[in-house]
């Protein structure tokens, strides 16, 4: 498989993506049980391309609803 052709499936990927915190993790999660399958060279290229895409990428944080926000205990005074 050239990259040509994986781009091509990656453009194609119809499946439902995960919502996950962080994508940079997401990458180490996935690769991590194959890590022992490539030499130093390529492995390093491999966290490059993590760095680039924990550089690229977006954070979820998490938000509260309103009525989580109500159910927390109260702090500092209220603004009148």
């Amino acid at each position: 498989m050239n990259a040509k052709d994986l781009l091509a499936g990656i453009d194609g990927h119809k499946d439902q993506l995960p919502k996950v915190r962080s994508v940079a993790h997401a990458y180490a999660e996935v690769l991590a049980p194959f890590v022992d399958r490539f030499n130093d060279e390529e492995l390093e290229r491999l966290i490059a391309l993590g760095a680039l895409i924990k550089a690229r990428s977006s954070q979820l944080v998490p938000v509260l609803t309103w009525k989580q926000a109500g159910e927390l205990p109260a702090q500092g005074k209220p603004i009148a």
